[in-house]
């Protein structure tokens, strides 16, 4: 295991104690677990100081793989795009997607649905009452079957939450039984009735204006 030490001069500990606790929200007491009142916090600043800074790197870590994921994915997804052609000469686009996207993430998702399903993008606003402000957006498209790799790809690679949390919802559908194949929506099974409608219904949102 690798070590990184910081070495700070005794003489200048204190200063970056109390400025890390300062900035920190470093409590000098906290809630007595044993009782009412307060008690002198068991952490010493130095301990303190030393968790933001563990943390500090974690957290530096984990955003820049997430960040390095999403372009890994989005580079792999540019490689790969295009329609496939079939014996005809025409475009394939055998899935059927109903997808839903939180509002602030709209405009990477309409990027993606510009390389992934070319004439599409997330533009049916969505509320959980169903007026204004939209806090979703959906999107109906048809997709071909390295378009669904490169959908894979990047929930894979994380591409589709950001900070941990899940900003793209979708169902895979067979076409000619409207009944869904595959979701990455918790709770919403194989096999039931496939269409917008449920899949709004599954996550409690409503289009607006209708």
């Amino acid at each position: 295991m690798a070590t990184l030490s910081i070495y700070i001069a005794d003489i200048d500990s204190d200063r970056v104690f109390d400025a890390i606790a300062a900035n920190f929200s470093y409590q000098n007491t906290v809630p007595n677990p044993n009782g009412t009142g307060t008690i002198p916090n068991p952490q010493s600043k130095a301990v303190f100081a030393n968790s933001v800074i563990r943390g500090f790197i974690t957290q530096h870590v984990k955003l820049y793989e997430i960040e390095k994921a999403k372009q890994d994915a989005a580079t792999a997804i540019e490689a790969t795009a295009g329609n496939v052609t079939v014996a005809d000469g025409q475009s394939s686009t055998p899935y059927l997607y109903y997808m839903v996207c939180l509002e602030p993430a709209k405009d990477q998702y309409n990027s993606m649905a510009a390389v992934i399903a070319p004439g599409n993008s997330f533009d049916i606003p969505l509320s959980g009452s169903g007026v204004e402000p939209a806090t979703h957006y959906g999107a109906v498209v048809s997709i071909t079957e390295d378009a669904k790799a490169q959908l894979l790809a990047l929930e894979l690679f994380g591409g589709t939450q950001s900070s941990g949390v899940q900003t793209l919802f979708y169902v895979r559908c067979d076409a000619e039984t409207s009944t869904a194949v595959y979701s990455n929506m918790v709770g919403f099974a194989t096999g039931s009735v496939c269409d917008l409608d449920a899949v709004l219904v599954a996550l409690d949102l409503k289009e607006i204006g209708v």
